[in-house]
Parts: structure tokens; C-alpha cells; sequence
């Protein structure tokens, strides 16, 4: 009789916990949930910045040579200046800069690096073109991620970020500069 009152009583005690346990993993599985979602939504933001701020890199480079007034189809420094960004940075896809009518003028991704510094190659050169094919197969819609600087447009797909920058001379507009990143990778930076 004895032993059976024991084992009602650990029955009972059960019982009455399992409702404070089941609160307990539904609390806990609340947070993972909404702190998952908030780092998402941060990532993506520091993401975005980062790109942004990468960009201003070669976007000033390319200005304080628009600014003299030559044409930008003649800018010399982009495939050094960007081959040095993308070195340093595996998660960057690719830069472009387009002119005024959107004619790229200038591309540089990490496919299109050549090992060693060595000129550009056919192999290199047919990995380019088949990536600039796959560029133009994505989808992108404005990100939700904004940036401070309104001129600066976001957008994203679902494997990639993009940040658009405009190129300005002292007569105005005369292009934008385009960086591209992966969502989600690793930086050896």
C-alpha cells in the first residue's frame, strides 16, 4: 500500500508539471523562433551596408576621375581597383558599371579572375559570359533592407543582394555602379 501511495504521488506530481513544462518549450521555441528572425533581419542590414560601403570604394575612385570631365568608357583603374575588392572579399559576386544608358561599360567578377595574375584567358573569359548568362536569369525585387543613402538601390533574389550606386561628373548622372553578393557566405576577410 505503501509503495502503490508512492507512485500515485510521483503520478501526480507529474501531472501537475507537464503544463508548466509544456509553457517552458513553447517559451523557449518563441525565442529561437523570433531570435532566428531578428538576426535574419540584421544580417540582411549589415549585408546591405557592408556592400554599399564596398562599393563607395570604387564609386569614389571612379567620380574623382568623372569629375575632370572625361568620359567614363575611359577610366583605366576598374579592373585593379575591383579585382583588389573582390580579392579581399569572397562573398562579393561581381561589380559592374554601366553608363548612362545602362550599357555595361565595365565587369569584374570572381569567376572572371584570373589565378596568378595572369591575363585573362578563353576558358576565363566563355566562365564570364556563362555567369553574366546567369545573372541576367535572376529575379530581383526591392529589398526591405534600406539604406541611408536614398539615392543607393537595394534589391535582392533569392540567392543574392544587389546594391546600385549612382556615378556622378560635375555635368550630373552619367552611370551607376552595380555589387553583388551571395546571401549567405563565409568571409575569410
Amino acid at each position: 500500500v505503501g509503495s502503490e501511495m508512492c507512485i500515485r504521488d510521483r503520478l501526480n506530481a507529474i501531472r501537475l508539471s507537464l503544463p508548466t513544462i509544456f509553457v517552458s518549450a513553447l517559451t523557449l521555441l518563441l525565442l529561437v523562433f523570433v531570435g532566428s528572425w531578428e538576426a535574419k533581419r540584421q544580417y540582411s542590414t549589415f549585408q546591405v551596408s557592408k556592400l554599399a560601403t564596398q562599393a563607395e570604394i570604387v564609386k569614389n575612385s571612379v567620380e574623382s576621375y568623372l569629375q575632370a570631365g572625361l568620359p567614363i568608357a575611359q577610366y583605366s583603374g576598374f579592373q585593379q581597383m575591383s579585382g583588389a575588392l573582390l580579392d579581399s572579399d569572397i562573398g562579393i559576386e561581381h561589380l559592374t558599371v554601366f553608363d548612362r544608358t545602362n550599357t555595361e561599360v565595365f565587369f569584374n567578377s570572381q569567376k572572371s579572375q584570373a589565378p596568378n595574375d595572369n591575363p585573362v584567358d578563353t576558358e576565363t573569359a566563355n566562365t564570364s559570359d556563362a555567369f553574366k548568362s546567369e545573372l541576367a536569369q535572376r529575379f530581383y525585387k526591392l529589398s526591405e533592407t534600406e539604406l541611408t543613402q536614398e539615392q543607393y538601390k537595394t534589391e535582392e533574389s533569392k540567392t543574392s543582394f544587389k546594391v546600385t550606386l549612382p556615378l556622378n561628373s560635375k555635368f550630373g548622372q552619367v552611370g551607376s555602379i552595380v555589387i553583388e553578393a551571395c546571401l549567405l557566405y563565409t568571409s575569410d576577410a
